[in-house]
């Protein structure tokens, strides 16, 4: 019987820890957006206390949001190179230290999940 990698990798079969990884790069991202979209809308509520321009705001913005797409498809799927290219992009301009030992706990247990998912389809 032949299994399907893309069924059998999901959120719905991810472990406790990997979901709450998730929700937590999601609240994160949310409170950074939201917080971005009351300075663009709302300029006056800051004025220029952040002392960068609104154009860096918004690509900082679309930047997270894009790693946040990415880093949840990457942890869905298991995508071990991917995982890691997200831990060092954590610790190398970001220097986030929490993060990157995360996606690198992601990345061993993703990777050990795909040699799982090898030897199974070999015994078959």
């Amino acid at each position: 019987m032949k299994t399907d990698t893309n069924n059998d990798f999901s959120y719905s079969s991810l472990g406790v820890w990997r979901k709450i990884f998730i929700a937590l790069i999601w609240i994160s991202t949310s409170i950074f957006t939201s917080g971005a979209l009351v300075w663009l809308l709302y300029p006056e509520i800051m004025q220029t206390e952040l002392g960068f321009s609104p154009q860096l705001l918004l690509g900082l913005t679309i930047w997270f949001l894009f790693t946040a797409i990415w880093a949840t498809w990457a942890i869905c799927k298991r995508k071990s190179k991917h995982l890691v290219v997200l831990a060092v992009l954590q610790l190398f301009p970001w220097f986030n230290l929490l993060s990157a030992a995360f996606f690198f706990q992601s990345y061993k247990t993703s990777k050990f999940e795909r040699q799982q998912l090898d030897l199974e389809k070999n015994d078959e």
